[in-house]
């Protein structure tokens, strides 16, 4: 079964539909044929980078050597979750950042 692409103003109609309560996250992946776990990369994409988020990318980010080893020792020995340290150095994944 093939998914659909959407546009990023797509996505971003669908997130604000969500955000103003016209409809839920369950009931959104089901009208539009798309997983709960793909609207909330959205969502995450969004708050991180904005529109630009959302767009459908190229090419793959690049994080320099000096923010991997920062992020990396946050983890490590500054106390923060993955999920803190993906934010604060707007890294696009988990998985980028375990790698």
């Amino acid at each position: 079964m093939e998914q659909k692409k959407f546009t990023a103003f797509e996505k971003l109609t669908i997130l604000q539909e969500i955000k103003q309560g016209f409809i839920g996250v369950k009931a959104a992946a089901r009208k539009f044929g798309v997983t709960k776990n793909s609207i909330g990369k959205w969502r995450r994409r969004y708050e991180l980078y904005g529109y630009e988020g959302l767009e459908v990318r190229t090419h793959n980010r690049t994080y320099s050597p000096e923010l991997k080893h920062q992020a990396v020792k946050d983890v490590l020995e500054g106390g923060l979750s993955q999920n803190q340290v993906v934010y604060k150095y707007r890294i696009a994944s988990q998985t980028q950042l375990a790698n």
